[in-house]
């Protein structure tokens, strides 16, 4: 008897320890996944993200129920997004998870900003020195916009003389050579002209009329003189050659005042008027000028029309046929101003990071105009005397992108 009470125990614990078997989950396969892309998931272990460029997924955790920031409790100052029940009238950490005690109706913790994909992020002073982090201030600046364009210097044109004869005759003597720098009065050349002869006579006989007569032919005797101090730039005589009347002999330039002749396109023309400061700038060197014409009219073939720089040159450092850097700055007023280190551009976005003070840095999304110099003109975004971030910029950037990713995968988690 004793034996088949055992043998019956022995098969009702064999039936229902297979029943509690048979009921069994069989485990869960694990399920890897990509903390930058979420979405990206799979049961390979050797398997990769193809958004992050070969990123190796890792394991993940079993699903839990994030734990999302509260409200601050009703006459709070300051409290806990993650325990709300915890709150200070000063500033604090959490008994619970020694997070920063943010105040009401702000969520430090979760990087709230006004520019998506980034999240408001803090420094303290000692990281801040360790980084370089600076920053600037948003100020109101008299601004100008630069123009650049490749620049030719020639002649000014009102600096020009031709030296021509008004007899016609053979040069004796030429006295000049292209290049030489000449005064007005200096002898040119020397020609013999029966004309010219005639008219010496003449003033032997009739006196101070006929002297008249041979200072409209331009001799003096019969000596062909420079009109005008400068440069001759060029020689289109020899001696013994026939002249003819206002035949050129020799071109004379004063280089005191040279021009620099650019090229502006039509989206720019608008904008430069008559009398701008420009500078010209070749071999490390600038000189200072203004804008002495605009050509009302555009080339065809280049849409650009030609603009006429006037620069003074009294030590003669610019010369004829030199190629320069020409600057030429219009004026835009007194406006708020960024510095140009501040701002980060996206392909879809523009923002700075604001120092809100007690190492909070805040992405702000900002409009600019015309840039001025190292300056940038501001439409919107930040008033004047916010300060702005201007070095280390791009580490400050990287965190902001990782706080917002990490905050999009659920949250702070206990």
């Amino acid at each position: 008897m004793k034996t088949l009470i055992a043998v019956v125990t022995l098969l009702s614990a064999t039936f229902l320890t297979g029943c509690s078997k048979s009921h069994e989950h069989p485990p869960a396969a694990q399920t890897y996944w990509c903390p930058m892309h979420p979405e990206v998931t799979s049961t390979d272990s050797n398997a990769q993200c193809d958004k992050c460029g070969g990123m190796k997924l890792l394991p993940k955790e079993p699903d839990a129920k994030p734990v999302t920031a509260a409200p601050a409790p009703k006459g709070a100052k300051y409290f806990c997004p993650m325990h709300p029940q915890i709150t200070s009238n000063k500033r604090g950490t959490c008994p619970i998870c020694n997070m920063d005690l943010v105040p009401a109706g702000q969520d430090e913790h979760a990087g709230h900003s006004m520019v998506s994909g980034l999240a408001s992020v803090k420094v303290n002073p000692e990281v801040r020195q360790r980084i370089g982090l600076k920053t600037g201030t948003v100020a109101s600046r008299n601004l100008s916009r630069e123009i650049r364009a490749a620049a030719r210097v020639v002649p000014a044109e009102t600096g020009l003389q031709r030296v021509t004869a008004r007899v016609e005759g053979w040069t004796e003597k030429v006295f000049v050579t292209t290049g030489q720098a000449v005064k007005a009065g200096d002898p040119l050349l020397e020609v013999y002209s029966p004309e010219l002869l005639a008219a010496q006579r003449e003033v032997a006989v009739a006196g101070d009329t006929a002297k008249r007569r041979l200072e409209l032919l331009g001799f003096d005797g019969n000596t062909l003189r420079a009109p005008i101090s400068g440069y001759v730039i060029e020689r289109n005589i020899q001696p013994g050659q026939r002249i003819m009347p206002n035949e050129p002999l020799v071109v004379i330039a004063d280089l005191a005042t040279v021009w620099a002749e650019v090229e502006l396109f039509q989206s720019d023309l608008a904008a430069v008027a008559v009398g701008m400061p420009a500078e010209l700038t070749i071999g490390g060197k600038s000189f200072t000028g203004q804008v002495a014409l605009v050509s009302p009219t555009l080339d065809p073939m280049t849409r650009t029309a030609k603009a006429r720089l006037e620069f003074p040159n009294p030590a003669l450092l610019l010369k004829p046929e030199m190629l320069a850097t020409a600057t030429i700055g219009v004026p835009l007023g007194k406006s708020l101003a960024i510095p140009i280190a501040a701002v980060m551009r996206t392909g879809e976005k523009t923002y700075a990071f604001r120092d809100e003070g007690e190492g909070k840095l805040m992405p702000v999304v900002v409009e600019l105009g015309a840039r001025s110099g190292e300056w940038f003109q501001l439409a919107a975004g930040l008033n004047e005397g916010d300060a702005v971030v201007v070095s280390a910029n791009f580490l400050v950037d990287s965190e902001s992108q990782l706080k917002a990713a990490l905050s999009g995968m659920g949250g702070h988690q206990h």
